[in-house]
């Protein structure tokens, strides 16, 4: 059997893991990141507490490719919702990813969330991993992520961020995530379940929270669980 090396990065919902898992078998501190170390008997998992928002996301990133030789990087967490379709506990799979908050007006004027190395705004996760996801769960939504550094609360603001980049979701660590792992050539996926809808915001998040992170983090494991 071919055994991996999975990291798997976790901003606000590693009590999901601790949950399920249960004690891991060795915690490491790696450059002010706690990585927990977990076996399933096929693959080595890496899950990294990243904290909230895309420097520590990109960060945690690093840490799993440069200090634990990962064959791929994934995440799950909770997103909220940017139309009204897409209901609260909804389970998700990242297709597209746009940072929306990397501007180049008055320097290269690209549009609103191009970096300039790239020739769109909009980046792709593993066609494969995304692929095989999909065989094991075919009810995931397939959705566009607008990744930002702030959580969004209001209703007319997800609905402007709908507009302008015809995203379906939004969270705080995507954008982190699929960059360094694109300069890295490490593949990735990122699994999501909505936490609030386009009318909820911070009450119906904290509500949802432990709840929808099981279900997310339950659907991830059934993924690591059939990768051989």
């Amino acid at each position: 059997m071919n055994r991996k090396k999975v990291g798997i990065v976790v901003a606000i919902e590693m009590n999901a893991v601790t949950e399920k898992y249960g004690e891991p078998v060795e915690t490491i501190n790696a450059h002010g990141y706690d990585v927990l170390v977990y076996d399933n008997g096929k693959n080595q998992m890496y899950f990294v507490n990243s904290g909230a928002g895309e420097i520590n996301s990109a960060g945690a990133t690093q840490v799993l490719i440069s200090d634990f030789d990962v064959d791929m990087v994934m995440n799950f967490g909770v997103v909220g919702a940017l139309t009204e379709e897409i209901k609260t506990a909804q389970l998700c799979i990242v297709e597209e990813v746009i940072d929306i908050d990397f501007g180049s007006q008055g320097w290269v004027n690209l549009p609103n969330g191009q970096h300039p190395e790239y020739d769109s705004a909009v980046l792709t996760t593993d066609a494969e991993l995304l692929a095989h996801a999909l065989t094991v769960n075919p009810e995931l939504t397939k959705v566009r992520d607008a990744s930002t550094n702030s959580f969004r609360n209001d209703e007319a603001d997800k609905s402007a961020i709908r507009e302008e980049f015809g995203a379906d979701i939004c969270e705080m660590e995507a954008a982190g995530i699929v960059y360094t792992c694109q300069r890295a050539g490490v593949p990735c996926l990122l699994v999501k379940a909505v936490s609030d809808s386009l009318t909820g915001g911070g009450k119906e998040f904290f509500t949802e929270l432990n709840r929808v992170s099981m279900e997310c983090f339950d659907t991830l494991d059934a993924i690591l669980s059939s990768m051989e």
